[in-house]
């Protein structure tokens, strides 16, 4: 149940329409209460119901004679009813309405002209419920503008009531009160003895790799703990419920404190931090949605990709109400604060915690190819998900049978067929495969050959730095594969785009549209086979100038993350 009750120390009779009954309402509740424990009265207006000013007026006087501030509200009305008010009786009423300002300690919050879909009213001039949340939302905001209510008393509002806010309210106003919630919220975590962070994720492929949960779970000041949630919105299908299990068992095997959640309606323990792994709500259970999670909870969001897409992303849910976003790119950054509807004061430019373990020159990879030839290249392929939706980059739907025969006909290369995780179910659902066992019996094709093997999840970091080559349409890899300096072949289609990153990493790596077969086949036959790679010092340029954050930040992104939120408390 999502939570939107505010402790105050007010008296809101919003939702009386009659002005002379709400005074008579509010004449008793001062006879009745101590005196000066009403702070502030919210007294509801219509610039057509006031037909005697005098009311007003006493009304306002009576508050102050209690030592309340009286504040005015004028809610909003549909569009329709909007136009049918004449522009005299609105001026009228507003030079009325700031008299009153100027002359006694009264202020109104005039919400009349807020533009509000009609699906936020019952009829052409009441609000239903969603649309009274909301309402109420932008009239606390004001409250607290005006120093009627405390910072400390919005921490036990769910993140769904931020979330409405945020779409409403003036971005300046809304970000200083987020910034004094988080401080609040910072406050009363800093005082206990354990500090509990919680990792949401629901695939291990997504995880940001074992060094950040290592600096948390070092220290004593914090108990750390993965929520591995089952996809609620694809939980039915056998490949997603498989996928979820060996995530488990990953976790498991790296000697992680890690929750399996099954279930849709699943509690999940109190947590005072969470570090999201993905900003896509639907998909986790419904303890995790924003509805049901409170600000005294902070709320970090580490991504699990490296953009390199050009289409807006910059107003998920999550980026309204993030306590701390962390970035992999200053372009990412940049597109963020610049699209966001309330911009992005919180983010941080940390880089990406997946590939910090590039830069350690002491590292030493393994991973265990199934060779044919004792000289055999080794290669990724990687397609991504996405065959008919917004973004629409995958081209597996028109090769991945061509892909599948030109392994089997090329013992010369070991391969790991690398899919998305989401691949698991869009594959199906989009009908590229008629049913979950037709595609399971594909992966278990490639599993099959002597040189290739079938792999999902986490720590992947092996395979790449093992590798020579990668061919792909997945647009986190395009970024990430850059990290270990290998020749890749990126698969084309019509009508997909790049940001800054993504066009300057295409440029320095090859290209061929994702339906020419037998463009793919030169291609791979001359970059991996006979090894032909004049793109090496492009690549180089790009990483230095787009993707090696520690020159920039001075540090790891695990490290940046760690510190950034320890420091805290």
């Amino acid at each position: 149940m999502e939570n939107n009750s505010l402790r105050h120390d007010g008296l809101n009779l919003s939702n009386v329409e009659d002005l002379q009954q709400s005074y008579s309402a509010a004449k008793n509740a001062f006879e009745q209460a101590e005196c000066g424990t009403i702070k502030f009265v919210v007294i509801k207006l219509a610039p057509d119901r006031i037909k005697d000013i005098q009311v007003l007026k006493d009304y306002i006087q009576l508050c102050t004679d209690n030592d309340a501030k009286p504040v005015g509200v004028v809610f909003p009305v549909s569009q329709t009813t909007r136009k049918t008010y004449s522009k005299k009786l609105l001026n009228d009423f507003r030079d009325m309405i700031r008299q009153l300002e100027k002359n006694s300690e009264f202020f109104c919050v005039d919400m009349f002209d807020l533009s509000l879909g009609q699906d936020y009213f019952s009829d052409a001039t009441h609000l239903n419920p969603k649309g009274i949340m909301t309402a109420n939302a932008l009239l606390t905001l004001k409250l607290y503008t005006k120093n009627l209510i405390p910072a400390e008393n919005f921490c036990d509002l769910s993140y769904g009531f931020f979330n409405r806010l945020a779409l409403i309210a003036p971005k300046d106003e809304y970000n200083a009160l987020m910034e004094n919630v988080f401080k609040a919220s910072a406050q009363i975590i800093r005082s206990k003895d354990k500090i509990k962070v919680g990792f949401v994720l629901y695939d291990s492929a997504i995880w940001c790799g074992d060094e950040l949960y290592n600096y948390f779970a070092q220290d004593e000041r914090f108990e750390v703990t993965i929520y591995l949630c089952l996809r609620a919105d694809t939980a039915n299908m056998e490949l997603v419920r498989r996928a979820f299990l060996y995530s488990l068992k990953q976790f498991e095997t790296h000697k992680l404190k890690v929750v399996p959640i099954k279930e849709r309606n699943e509690p999940i323990p109190a947590q005072d931090i969470f570090i999201f792994l993905t900003p896509y709500f639907a998909v986790l259970p419904i303890a995790l949605h924003p509805a049901n999670i409170a600000a005294k909870t902070l709320i970090a969001y580490v991504p699990y990709g490296f953009s390199a897409l050009k289409y807006n992303v910059a107003n998920h849910m999550m980026s309204r109400f993030v306590w701390k976003f962390f970035f992999t790119s200053k372009v990412a950054l940049e597109t963020y604060d610049r699209l966001c509807k309330v911009g992005m004061p919180r983010g941080l430019y940390s880089g990406y915690p997946k590939t910090d373990i590039f830069f350690d020159k002491s590292a030493k990879f393994h991973f265990d190819w199934k060779m044919t030839h004792p000289d055999a290249k080794k290669i990724i392929y990687a397609p991504h998900w996405s065959i008919n939706s917004n973004s629409n980059y995958a081209t597996f739907q028109w090769n991945f049978k061509f892909m599948y025969e030109f392994a089997k006909a090329h013992p010369e290369i070991s391969w790991v067929f690398k899919p998305h995780p989401n691949l698991l179910f869009s594959a199906i659902t989009e009908k590229v495969f008629p049913s979950a066992e037709a595609f399971k019996e594909y992966l278990q094709e490639w599993d099959n050959l002597p040189n290739a093997l079938f792999y999902t999840g986490a720590y992947y970091q092996d395979i790449f730095a093992t590798s020579d080559g990668m061919i792909l349409d997945s647009c986190s890899f395009l970024v990430e594969y850059q990290f270990v300096d290998k020749p890749m072949i990126f698969l084309t289609r019509a009508g997909e785009q790049f940001n800054k990153i993504g066009d300057a990493i295409l440029k320095a790596s090859y290209t061929v549209d994702g339906r020419d077969l037998n463009g793919i086949a030169e291609l791979m036959q001359k970059v991996f086979i006979e090894g032909k790679d004049d793109k090496a010092a492009k690549r180089k340029k790009v990483f230095d100038e787009y993707i090696n954050y520690p020159k920039y930040t001075g540090m790891l992104a695990s490290e940046f993350i760690y510190k950034n939120i320890a420091d805290e408390f």
